[in-house]
């Protein structure tokens, strides 16, 4: 094991441990299992307890880091000057009222990531009763570290996220409200907001083929011509071998977990037709990737997209009734996002290596 990705690979090993044990206990309480022996408070405490250290070592990871993500060092010097930058009003909101209680530019992160990673983990509870594969796959598909540079997006994020409620039982003036609330701290929520507004409607299993072989013709044709747009408008924006393959990615990405959900579409619908949102999602992402893969500021709104996955993946695993193809999902999908977490946080731009935490840094 590489040193420095050391303490991500125990926080992910622990964090689904305990996810795992809560989930168990989750399922005690939904079948009704031990409940006439122990009775329900018993198995309740447990799952509890499970999920609060769980969520916690997410929290103090991400709370307790120091100078860890590209922007950390750039939010620090901009909180610092008299006047601040034109960010959305919600953040400063946020920003203002921790320094009601201190000016310390290391307890906004404290306040930042809890809560992220509060809204994550309500989120990951209601929607899916705390399923380990979803937790281990906001670490490994990179939203979690996400967090540690995008300080205002990723809450637009999560409060969409949350928002996902609301699409689920048709709620839509709630679903605005959640949008404005999600813009007030990163604008470009109303850039993805669209593909959330339509995300229950229903589309013809041919016309998402249709559209989806349209989609990656066009990407084929415009790559280049965007490619060579951007590197005069930008001065060579992808120098980083790693980042300029980030695109390619983005769009393999969203090209398996679509095909896997197409497969097993009727059988998610089956099982809830809120899933059917989800599965517009997935497509609607394609749709923005095929379009915005190599712009670099545009493809930022690609992370407004991946956390919908870390739900339709498992339930798409959970559609499989054969328990050796199940298992071999999850094991499938295991390795795959945890080699990619590897790359993620050892290649990229995103500056998450090495970890550094403030109780070290004087």
């Amino acid at each position: 094991m590489k040193p420095e990705l050391a303490i991500y690979i125990l926080m992910l090993l622990s964090v689904n441990f305990l996810a795992y044990r809560a989930y168990r206990y989750e399922l005690q309480l939904i079948n009704g299992t031990q409940m006439i022996q122990f009775g329900k408070s018993a198995p309740l405490m447990k799952r509890n307890i499970y999920i609060f250290f769980s969520g916690t070592i997410l929290f103090l990871v991400s709370a307790l880091r120091y100078n860890v993500g590209t922007d950390y060092i750039n939010y620090k010097m901009f909180i610092a000057q008299p006047v601040l930058p034109d960010w959305e009003r919600g953040f400063v909101a946020l920003l203002r009222l921790t320094e009601i209680f201190t000016d310390s530019y290391e307890a906004f992160i404290f306040v930042n990531s809890f809560l992220v990673v509060a809204i994550f983990c309500k989120c990951y509870y209601d929607y899916i009763g705390f399923h380990p594969m979803a937790l281990y796959l906001f670490i490994t598909m990179g939203t979690y570290f996400q967090s540690f540079c995008l300080l205002r997006q990723i809450i637009a994020i999560a409060i969409l996220f949350y928002g996902f409620r609301y699409i689920k039982n048709k709620h839509y003036i709630k679903l605005i409200l959640c949008i404005i609330v999600a813009a007030l701290f990163h604008s470009s929520t109303l850039i993805v907001a669209p593909a959330f507004l339509l995300a229950n409607i229903k589309i013809e299993r041919k016309n998402y083929i249709f559209g989806t072989i349209f989609g990656g013709v066009i990407a084929i044709i415009m790559q280049p011509i965007a490619m060579e747009f951007i590197n005069q408008k930008y001065f060579g924006a992808f120098n980083n071998a790693v980042d300029s393959i980030l695109p390619i990615y983005s769009i393999a990405l969203g090209m398996i977990v679509f095909v896997f959900a197409m497969i097993y579409r009727d059988k998610l619908i089956q099982l809830n037709e809120s899933n059917n949102a989800l599965f517009n999602i997935a497509f609607f992402y394609l749709v923005y990737t095929f379009v915005f893969a190599y712009v670099p500021v545009m493809s930022r709104c690609f992370q407004f997209f991946i956390p919908f996955f870390t739900l339709l993946i498992p339930k798409i695993i959970m559609c499989e009734t054969n328990p050796v193809t199940r298992k071999f999902f999850y094991a499938l999908f295991g390795i795959v996002f945890f080699i990619y977490m590897c790359l993620f946080v050892k290649f990229t731009s995103a500056g998450v290596l090495p970890y550094q935490t403030i109780i070290f840094s004087h």
